[in-house]
């Protein structure tokens, strides 16, 4: 897979999931976070192989922005049906 497929393209399965993606390969900015003019995020999804870490960054970018009313999910795969993946409210 090219690089641009993995990271510009979904499948079709997935098209209900209104999803944007932002892309910024400003390596001058020496911040970990990057202020943009964006609508406001409704909602946040980590996924399953986000570390704890990364997980403790999106908290803190959330609690330092606007979109401190936004809610942050962490997906989870299902105990009983293991080909289903789960979101869990963690903020």
């Amino acid at each position: 897979m090219k690089y641009n497929e993995a990271i510009f393209s979904k499948k079709k399965i997935w098209s209900y999931e209104n999803e944007i993606r932002l892309v910024d390969l400003d390596f001058s900015c020496s911040s970990d976070y990057k202020t943009i003019d964006a609508p406001e995020l409704y909602a946040i999804y980590l996924g399953i192989r986000c570390t704890s870490e990364d997980e403790k960054k999106m908290m803190g970018a959330l609690r330092s922005s606007r979109n401190q009313n936004a809610k942050l999910y962490r997906m989870f795969l299902d105990d009983e049906e293991l080909s289903e993946i789960k979101a869990e409210r963690i903020w």
